[in-house]
Order: structure tokens, then sequence, then C-alpha cells
């Protein structure tokens, strides 16, 4: 490698060629720098074109992947999410009924305080009902508490078997409802979306629950700090 060369301002890696990025060797890129260093007098004569761009290689990892993908689904469901296949579950996705909002109210009353700090860091709240809201109106929001909720299953302690492994291999497809756009879930991202539906007013309880979704539910509970207030035990109407 020539260490001569004028370094790349954007460090070693990835190659834009103006039309497809590239990611290279080190080998690769002294190549390519030594044909931007040699072109620079014509350039300055206006015979090549402007240098072409470099982009970091940080684009690419697995890291900045998951937390787009993670943006896109703890957002709020938006009508352009969904293909025309999808119309009548964005419906059933995005609903609140009187007895989902009343539900709402008392999830928030009773929600941990870790989880209240960070709503009201965007709008402080009087009501569940307020924070509901909030939740379905500022995708920002559901971000942050998202990823927080993301985060306290590390330290959760009595989580059910499948939320505990959360094991990438075995993928949660939601039962009995549209509205998911053909996801399937790693269990604690589908864990976090049912927290947020119960702080948002969208989850219903279920008329029945196998095991497989009461594991995901009971996990939410117990990020949320709810679990042991049993708030859905006597009202399970509709489907999730």
């Amino acid at each position: 490698m020539n260490n001569n060369l004028p370094p790349s301002p954007f460090g070693v890696g990835t190659v834009y060629t103006g039309k497809t990025e590239h990611v290279v060797s080190p080998e690769q890129h002294d190549a390519f720098r030594r044909r931007e260093v040699g072109g620079e007098a014509l350039r300055s004569a206006a015979v090549l074109p402007p240098p072409r761009i470099w982009r970091p290689q940080e684009h690419f990892s697995p890291e900045v992947e998951r937390r787009q993908y993670l943006e896109k689904i703890l957002r709020f469901p938006r009508p352009e999410d969904y293909d025309q296949d999808y119309e009548e579950g964005y419906d059933v996705r995005t609903q609140v009924t009187e007895k989902s909002a009343a539900h709402a109210a008392e999830v928030y009353q009773w929600a941990s305080q870790d989880i209240k700090d960070i709503i009201d860091k965007y709008n402080e709240v009087d009501s569940g009902q307020d924070a509901a809201a909030l939740l379905r109106a500022n995708d920002q929001l559901r971000i942050e508490l998202g990823l927080h909720i993301l985060q306290k299953f590390e330290h959760t302690k009595g989580l059910p078997e499948r939320v505990e492994n959360n094991f990438a291999n075995v993928l949660k497809s939601p039962n009995h409802t549209k509205g998911y756009n053909g996801e399937r879930f790693e269990s604690r991202d589908y864990a976090t979306l049912l927290a947020l539906a119960m702080l948002d007013g969208t989850f219903r309880a279920p008329r029945w629950s196998n095991n497989d979704a009461a594991q995901h539910r009971i996990g939410a509970e117990l990020v949320l700090g709810i679990y042991q207030k049993h708030l859905y035990a006597n009202d399970r109407d509709v489907s999730v």
C-alpha cells in the first residue's frame, strides 16, 4: 500500500462511481486514489469530470440496517405503508375502540415511571387518553420509547421462554391480525409492538389466548410494569 497518497476524506472502504457503490479492499482503494491524484492536473484544465464521491463503509453496517428496520416498524402505521391487499388490515390495526381506549388509560396509569418519563419529554400529559393520542401522532416518541422497551427486555426477569430466548430463526406471525403488511417478527420486536399498542389504544384483548400469543402479551406487560395488575383478565373481546 502507498502510504504517501493524500487521504480520502471518508477513509478506506467504499467507492461511489456516480451510479453504484462498491465496497473495496485497501489495495483497490489505493489504486483508485492513484488514478484520482494523477488526474488532478487534467481536472484543473477541465479535461476530466469532477472527482467521484466517497462514502463511508458504515453505511452498510448491520447496526445501521437494524436501526433503520426498527424505525420503520415502531412508527405508527400509515395508509401508505400498505399495499391494496392490506387496506382492511390497516383499518383493523389502527382502530381505537371505546374499550381499547379505556384499557390504554389504565395501562398508562399503572405503567412504570420510566415509561411515563419518556412520554413527558415530548409533552406533559394529564391522562392516559392524552398519552395514547400523543403516541399515535408522534413517531419520534414511538421510536425512542420502543427502543427503550427493547432494551428493558435485557434486564427484565421472569420473561416467558419465547421472549427470553428471542430466537432469530423462530419468528412471530401476528395472530388473526392483518395490517402488519406481511411482516414476521423476532419475539422481542413483536412484544415491543404490543406494548406500544397497549399504550396507544390500538390493542384489543383477544377472545382466546394460546400459549404462543400469551407469551408475547405477558412479555409486553412485564416491561411496561403492569403484569401484576391483570388489566385484561376479564375483558378479552377482540383478537389481536
